[in-house]
């Protein structure tokens, strides 16, 4: 667990650091070529090095580590507009869920539960993060609000100001806080 949180970390800091774009992705490029040469046997670093191991021992799959990458990918850009529900629920599965599932592998629950966990529980407490920060990502031109739950409450607006001074803007919360509760309660229900 400490070894995957210690790609997480790094991974995430590279995506909300202070380099300039074509940085984060030349480094982001560098671990998707480091993970690639761990599942060929050869660990090129101290993190891939205690990651070697838990890979055999738990068969965690090559494919959640590419995909937490793939969501601090879309993390690095300097301006963020996640464009619909469906762009949504996948950066959810890339930051969130993908933890999930290698977390589930290590505590030995069984895959087809393990799925349903990592999925609902990565979900809600994605979703749970975008409304609690929506300040805070604002402040960073970040908007994970989805644009077309935006647009169904009349909130056209791109720039992130505007978009926080819209009416529409509290209705869209309220929606996707609806959808969180429900996560919560798949989430509950399949850890039962």
């Amino acid at each position: 667990m400490f070894a995957i949180y210690a790609f997480c970390r790094t991974v995430d800091d590279i995506a909300d650091g202070i380099e300039p774009l074509n940085e984060k992705l030349l480094q982001l490029k560098e671990w998707r070529d480091k993970i690639n040469e761990l599942y060929n046997n050869n660990p090129t670093d101290l993190i891939t090095h205690a990651l070697a191991q838990p890979i055999q021992n738990y068969n965690l799959d090559k494919q959640d580590f590419i995909a937490i990458i793939d969501g601090m990918k879309t993390d690095s850009v300097a301006r963020l507009r996640i464009n619909n529900k469906a762009a949504l629920m996948v950066y959810c599965d890339q930051v969130a869920c993908s933890v999930g599932r290698l977390s589930n592998n290590i505590f030995g629950i069984e895959p087809i539960l393990g799925q349903k966990v990592a999925r609902y529980l990565g979900e809600a407490l994605q979703l749970t993060n975008i409304l609690r920060d929506i300040r805070e990502d604002a402040d960073r031109d970040r908007m994970y609000l989805p644009r077309d739950l935006l647009l169904k409450h009349g909130n056209n607006k791109t720039a992130i100001n505007e978009i926080l001074k819209h009416p529409g803007l509290i209705k869209a919360c309220e929606d996707l806080e609806k959808l969180n509760k429900k996560r919560f309660k798949q989430a509950e229900d399949a850890i039962k």
